[in-house]
């Protein structure tokens, strides 16, 4: 079996509180030191090659040295290119009980210096060992990653008073007056953004006194003062791009991903015209899609993609509770950014941390402004805003919901099989139509989250499901995958013709999704590509009824977050170490990555681009050959 890359954590939390590091007995350490520092230049330049840049080198051997040291006391050798399994899961036991956050970081550095040991030939134990160690360290990995997340209870509010009380932010009142003054459509720029005489109505829309440069006032902001958007108007700024002002940019962008306003690229027009009103719960399901993707936008993803995890350790945690009718101190939540900030930047001092940590607070008070939270001495959530919040979090963050009874959302549903009669592998007709099956297919260890949701026939054969997951994320299936359902080692679904079969594997022809996935919230996973390990996690959100004959079919995109990875970019870090690198100018790769992604002169990479109409149109091309 191949060795899987490296997941990739920082060195700084890897060392930081490593249990290790205090169980070794001196010589044993002094030993295993000794002898991984001669490793080094070899060991820099293999993690230089697909794991990183090559500076973090030394902290990572640093580390599994530590723990290599804590393995010599238990085995009592002195080897530090073999180890036994027993004895691996042996130091794995005792240091998981010292501390188990500090004990996966420090076994992920480890597994790095396994992998490296591999694959330059440097292992001296057996290739039975090898293949356990490497396991065993894998799924201790993944144990980590399947940490569940508290249960968030959706509070049960009529839809009316729901409705009511949304049709009151400040946000919706911004939003509607945007779509309003949009009318039968805005003409666009070449770079997708608002003429520079549309910026002052645009701006005023959303609670900004702004025009285009050079451009003539119009009056609108005025007028729009006067019906009640509560603008300020004593000074109005000049701009040269609407891309200049940022609420003017989330608002649009929420409206686009809740499919309220559409762009054509030359012109911006309505999209799919959706009240506010408790008696059309399609339409306010919209608006708490337009809400959630604006708290994206706005907040967890205002910061770039290196600070997103330690941030959203922070944010992510104070929303939930105050979602949850846990209102948090405002005190609590500034120290815990400055810590956060502080402990994954060594080189900021006490000011610095706290001058980022003011910074961060201040998406906090924009989200205040427009009405989705409240600031005193606490961070509150309105009752009936934590619906919206809630599923935000459970998008990006995989949050459980509890849904109260009979809201439509979250009632325990029969397994589909009971309701549906499976095509046969030749493809005839089923005697009945199959539920249908709402999924979320996440990417693992993308920061920020990347994943899609997609509403599937229930009794669609797993090579389809691949065929459905290539679309989404527009990929074009070069690349070997499999399936895997159940804890490790688990039971692999794929292609006969890729050998699965004989590694007990079972061929995915034969296989339908209802087999697999009997009840909301199972899950299974999917490997693509066994280079770059593009690893999702697929969920059962919710079963749905089966449509009716003539309806719309399956399969559809229904939401998604962020660009999918192009391919053989190296998994996730590679991915964003591209992304970066094409978009910054002073990067040493910055050229050869531009190249190697075709980018046009001035074309950026926007790692938050996602189409939800693209996906669709790809999901059905695919379809038209099952």
């Amino acid at each position: 079996m191949m060795a899987k890359k490296p997941k990739k954590k920082h060195p700084r939390s890897a060392g930081r509180g490593n249990p290790a590091r205090n169980a070794a007995v001196p010589l044993n350490v002094y030993r295993a030191q000794r002898a991984t520092a001669a490793m080094l230049p070899a060991f820099a330049d293999w993690y230089a090659q697909g794991a990183g840049p090559s500076e973090e080198a030394a902290l990572y051997l640093a580390v599994a040295a530590d723990v290599a040291a804590s393995y010599l006391e238990l085995a009592g050798t002195a080897e530090v290119t073999a180890f036994e399994p027993e004895v691996l899961s042996r130091l794995v036991d005792t240091l998981e009980a010292a501390d188990p956050v500090s004990m996966r970081a420090a076994m992920s550095a480890f597994h790095l210096y396994v992998d490296f040991l591999m694959e330059t030939d440097a292992w001296t134990g057996s290739e039975v060992d090898l293949e356990v160690c490497h396991e065993l360290l894998l799924d201790v990995e993944e144990e980590g990653d399947d940490v569940e997340q508290p249960v968030l209870a959706v509070p049960d509010i009529p839809e009316a008073e729901e409705a009511a009380y949304l049709a009151t932010l400040p946000l919706i009142h911004q939003a509607r007056a945007l779509v309003e003054w949009i009318g039968a459509g805005k003409q666009l720029t070449a770079s997708g953004s608002l003429r520079r005489k549309d910026i002052e109505g645009a701006a005023a829309c959303v609670g900004v006194a702004a025009r285009g440069s050079q451009a003539e006032p119009t009056g609108e902001a005025d007028a729009l003062v006067r019906g009640g958007v509560g603008l300020e108007v004593s000074h109005v700024r000049s701009v040269s791009s609407s891309d200049r002002i940022p609420r003017l940019v989330a608002v649009l962008d929420a409206l686009k991903g809740a499919a309220l306003v559409e762009s054509t690229g030359t012109k911006i027009v309505p999209g799919r015209p959706v009240e506010l009103d408790a008696t059309d719960p399609a339409g306010l399901a919209v608006w708490r899609a337009f809400i959630g993707v604006y708290l994206w936008d706005t907040f967890f993803d205002s910061f770039s993609a290196q600070a997103w995890e330690t941030l959203s350790l922070v944010q992510a945690p104070v929303l939930a509770a105050a979602a949850s009718n846990k209102p948090v101190p405002v005190a609590d939540v500034r120290s815990m950014l400055v810590k956060a900030i502080a402990a994954d930047a060594d080189d900021l001092d006490a000011s610095g941390a706290s001058g980022l940590a003011g910074m961060a607070f201040r998406d906090f008070e924009s989200l205040a402004e427009v009405g989705l939270i409240e600031l005193d001495s606490h961070v509150r959530v309105p009752r009936p805003v934590a619906r919206s919040i809630m599923e935000a979090l459970q998008d990006g963050f995989d949050f459980a919901l509890d849904y109260p009874q009979g809201t439509g959302r979250g009632d325990d549903a029969e397994p589909a099989r009971q309701g549906a009669r499976a095509r046969t592998s030749g493809g005839e007709a089923p005697q009945e139509i199959a539920p249908v099956y709402q999924l979320k297919i996440q990417l693992k260890r993308s920061k920020p989250p990347i994943w899609r949701r997609l509403e599937v026939a229930a009794d669609l054969r797993l090579d389809q499901l691949h065929d459905a997951i290539q679309a989404a994320f527009d990929w074009d299936g070069s690349h070997l995958h499999v399936f895997t359902v159940g804890a490790w080692p688990g039971q692999n679904y794929g292609p006969i013709d890729e050998g699965l079969a004989g590694d007990g594997g079972i061929d995915e022809t034969t296989v339908r999704l209802a087999d697999v996935l009997t009840a909301v919230g199972g899950k299974f996973d999917y490997v693509y590509d066994f280079g770059d390990d593009w690893e999702h996690v697929i969920t059962l959100e919710k079963i749905l009824p089966a449509p009716s004959t003539g309806a719309d079919q399956p399969p559809r995109c229904t939401g998604g977050r962020c660009m999918a990875p192009l391919e053989d970019s190296g998994g996730t870090w590679g991915w964003e170490r591209m992304v970066e690198a094409a978009n910054d100018p002073t990067h040493p790769e910055h050229r050869e990555f531009r190249e190697w992604l075709d980018l046009a002169d001035g074309e950026m990479v926007d790692p938050k681009a996602f189409n939800q109409d693209d996906v669709n149109g790809l999901l059905r091309a695919v379809a038209a050959h099952w």
